[in-house]
């Protein structure tokens, strides 16, 4: 979870959905006004402001950033080639430390963090990021239109979901690490959601990264770890096809036994029943005493591959 926590603060400064501290009244110049928004993450992440070889204001409610360089410590810094920001409320951010509604774009993100390095090898990693995502404080809905990551070598993941019962005190709150995992993943209750992972070499990376992991404990040919950490993968999802969890799971297990190429994997899930995220996501408890296996069921959840 420590390093959930981490990616997830990583990201909010990425995507400029920073932890943003109270900062004042907005900046006049629409430039300032921009880079303002790095200046104010820095700040509450405790970096180096984050340097832009270029900064420009789009329309009346976004920004765009060129050559956005993000030092986050020894050995660790992102660069992102082009970052886009559209559909932002300046008065919320700057004032009342809200970001309802957002349209982000990050090209050529280019990774130098020894905690992605640690999950998927020393190789470079270089991805484009996307993310549609707004909360009707009316309705307490939010919605994610989409939240995707792609890049040669890894593949494509692309989210979609619906939540409601997110109240305003979730995104009244300092925006922290935990921003984007409470409230773009973890909050509300599930009303739908739909999730596809095409691979391009991302599952060979990890467990061929696990495996080198192992090399004291399991001397060998990497390619033996490889393959026992998929047995192990495979016995635990096959331990969930049974009566507690829905005939989906088979699929998934499809998947594992795909590896370490699978083919494409979409998952959908239209609940029948109340599904709390936190209790989904975090293992909190449901309100209702329910089970993982029950919460599972209510997902009706329907997998292709």
């Amino acid at each position: 979870m420590t390093r959930i926590r981490r990616a997830a603060a990583v990201a909010a400064i990425v995507t400029g959905l920073a932890p943003m501290a109270k900062a004042g009244p907005v900046p006049a110049d629409s430039a300032d006004r921009c880079r303002g928004l790095l200046e104010i993450a820095a700040a509450v992440a405790r970096i180096a402001t984050p340097a832009a070889a270029g900064v420009e204001p789009l329309g009346a409610d976004g920004c765009r950033f060129s050559e956005l360089h993000i030092d986050l410590g020894p050995g660790r810094s992102w660069t992102v080639g082009s970052l886009s920001a559209d559909g932002l409320d300046f008065d919320r951010i700057y004032q009342d430390r809200r970001l309802e509604a957002a349209s982000l774009r990050a090209k050529d993100v280019r990774l130098k963090d020894s905690a992605v390095t640690a999950a998927l090898g020393p190789g470079p990693v270089k991805l484009d990021a996307a993310l549609d995502y707004r909360w009707d404080a009316a309705t307490a809905q939010v919605e994610v239109a989409s939240l995707s990551l792609s890049g040669p070598g890894l593949g494509e993941v692309a989210f979609s979901n619906r939540r409601g019962n997110v109240r305003p005190d979730i995104l009244a709150f300092d925006f922290g690490p935990w921003f984007l995992i409470h409230t773009l993943i973890g909050a509300g209750d599930l009303e739908a959601l739909s999730l596809r992972f095409r691979d391009d070499g991302l599952v060979d990376r990890i467990l061929t990264t696990a495996a080198w992991g192992l090399a004291e404990k399991d001397p060998g040919p990497n390619e033996e770890r490889k393959a026992a950490l998929q047995q192990v993968i495979e016995r635990q999802v096959a331990a969930m096809t049974g009566s507690d969890f829905p005939a989906s799971m088979v699929s998934l297990l499809a998947f594992v036994r795909g590896f370490p190429a699978p083919r494409p994997i979409t998952l959908t899930a239209a609940p029948t029943r109340r599904v709390p995220m936190p209790a989904l996501v975090f293992g909190e408890e449901a309100g209702d005493a329910a089970t993982p296996g029950e919460l599972f069921r209510r997902l009706n959840l329907t997998v292709t591959y």
